[in-house]
């Protein structure tokens, strides 16, 4: 959900200053939240995938547990696909 929140802020604040009538931003809030959902889709989808192939092998080799191992994906996935939002 977090994630969900700052991709839909991040895109309503980042681009809406380039449209400029009423109806155009209003456009852009709605496609914004579209996209942030389908985005955050992706990206959790991404990540359990990920998780269920590598968390296992990781937590072997580094010590971490496998819920810390799973956080750390998590975290990672979520900022390389945010980093173009902001």
């Amino acid at each position: 959900m977090n994630f969900l929140i700052v991709a839909f802020v991040s895109l309503v604040l980042g681009f809406s200053e380039r449209f400029g009538t009423l109806a155009k931003r209003s456009l852009w809030l709605v496609s914004s939240a579209a996209v942030a959902y389908l985005t955050t889709l992706f990206v959790n989808a991404l990540r359990i995938s990920l998780s269920i192939a590598l968390a296992h092998l990781a937590t072997r080799y580094s010590g971490l547990t496998f819920q810390s191992v799973h956080r750390l994906l998590g975290v990672f996935v979520y900022l390389a696909v945010c980093s173009p939002y902001v």
